[in-house]
């Protein structure tokens, strides 16, 4: 084998490696996601905005060294600290992810875990119709027929109960699918250095509510809590940080539709528990419900394998990468 055909099997295994611990990774955070409800279950004689602040607190203790020390990020962070528009981007992602824990949180603590799960699962197929209507992208029949799919489920459920709609549930998936369209559009941000920003802007309305709960008097963390408790307030930072880098990480090194079947892990966890541990009433409204959403989650993966594929028989009849080609993704600079 000649010199360039040596780097490029090189570079070949260096990208096949870095898959195959995106992928490791990316199921770690989907397990990590999926057993939340055996942590915040025990913090739910707190104040649920006490929870979420302490949430931001260890977060911003346990990431910002992350960022600073192993990954390096100082710099890049200095620089888009100095961007008045990133800033500003970054704040308005900050405040859809607060919305966003808030409505998670509530539903691990007061009986909605299914509805969590439900958020979760709608959560893609809301991103792929959000970016045909904010980001202008061309409409994918297979996109659209998944949401008109799965949401044919919700409507058949709100009439099945008599108008009873999964509020949370939309409200958990339209959270979720903001933020990504958000940041995929209008943030150009490495994705660690914008999560320190928007935790670091969260932190100071989270240590703003702490200080006025100390100063009424009526603060529980670390004063009233259990040792589990303190305890789990504190771990909820480390069990925030630790997924979302694993997640990030995978995200950059896994494919899209490979991707696709790692982010439902967490809703499938919280499904079962729902269903299967805590025995949240799960009729046969529910049932049909979640059978049409996975059928069109179903539909939003099988269309994104057919669009793989085509994208690969495309590039499969273009001209070979170069050498050279080979050496300048190595070495852009």
């Amino acid at each position: 084998m000649t010199k360039d055909g040596s780097g490029h099997h090189q570079l070949q295994s260096e990208q096949a490696n870095q898959t195959r611990q995106g992928i490791y990774t990316g199921i770690a955070a989907g397990l990590i996601w999926g057993v939340y409800p055996f942590i915040y279950k025990p913090l739910a004689s707190i104040d649920i905005l006490e929870v979420i602040a302490h949430r931001v607190l260890w977060s911003v203790v346990f990431l910002l060294p992350v960022t600073l020390l192993v990954s390096r990020q100082g710099p890049r962070l200095i620089e888009t600290l100095r961007s008045l528009r990133t800033v500003a981007l970054l704040t308005a992602c900050a405040g859809i992810l607060a919305g966003w824990w808030l409505t998670y949180v509530y539903c691990l603590v007061s009986e909605r875990i299914l509805d969590a799960g439900l958020g979760y699962y709608l959560g893609p197929v809301l991103t792929a119709l959000m970016g045909v209507v904010f980001l202008k992208e061309k409409p994918d029949r297979g996109s659209l027929l998944a949401v008109a799919v799965s949401f044919t489920g919700i409507l058949i459920y709100a009439f099945a109960t008599q108008g009873h709609f999964p509020v949370y549930g939309l409200m958990l998936g339209l959270f979720y699918a903001g933020y990504t369209i958000f940041k995929r559009g209008f943030v150009r941000v490495p994705s660690q250095v914008a999560i320190t920003i928007e935790f670091g802007l969260l932190l100071v309305p989270a240590l703003a509510y702490l200080a006025a709960k100390g100063a009424e008097g009526t603060l529980v963390g670390f004063v009233t809590t259990t040792p589990t408790q303190t305890a789990l307030l504190i771990f909820i930072g480390l069990m925030n940080v630790i997924p979302m880098w694993c997640y990030s990480y995978a995200s950059t090194n896994v494919p899209s539709v490979t991707m696709s079947f790692i982010q439902y892990l967490s809703p499938t966890f919280n499904f079962l528990l729902a269903v299967f541990y805590y025995r949240e009433p799960f009729g046969l409204p529910s049932l049909i419900m979640f059978l049409l959403v996975w059928t069109g989650i179903g539909i939003f993966i099988a269309n994104k394998l057919n669009r793989a594929r085509l994208a690969r028989n495309g590039a499969s009849t273009s001209a070979p990468v170069t050498t050279a080609q080979v050496a300048r993704l190595r070495n852009p600079l």
